[in-house]
């Protein structure tokens, strides 16, 4: 564990909903940022790499199944510009990290979470 860490919150996307279309040019946007991010924070061993994720009302889902089904959506080469298997934690429900495996990571870092 380390005294730092890169988030990367809600990149893991099928675009599979509605308003897909209208969220795609603002992925696509930030993309090359966030995957440069990344990238760095893989190059450096005292940065842990932590994926928080929307399961999308899916609460049986695990990390796999969340990265799966990101990798085989509409928009899989945003998903894979953005994602690097190293540690992927994901939140049940969308907004919420208390009591949720996001906080659990955090505090096993000695962390403290706000909110």
């Amino acid at each position: 564990m380390s005294d730092t860490a890169v988030l990367v919150i809600d990149m893991l996307n099928a675009y599979r909903h509605p308003d897909a279309e209208l969220l795609t040019p603002n992925g696509a946007d930030i993309i090359d940022p966030i995957a440069g991010l990344i990238r760095v924070a893989r190059d450096h061993e005292d940065v842990d790499l932590i994926y928080v994720n929307d399961n999308y009302g899916d609460f049986t889902a695990g990390s796999d199944d969340i990265v799966r089904s990101a990798l085989d959506g509409e928009r899989s080469d945003l998903v894979k510009r953005s994602f690097r298997r190293r540690a992927a934690t994901f939140s049940p429900r969308r907004g919420t990290v208390f009591s949720t495996p996001p906080r659990r990571t955090i505090c096993s870092h000695g962390w403290t979470p706000s909110g």
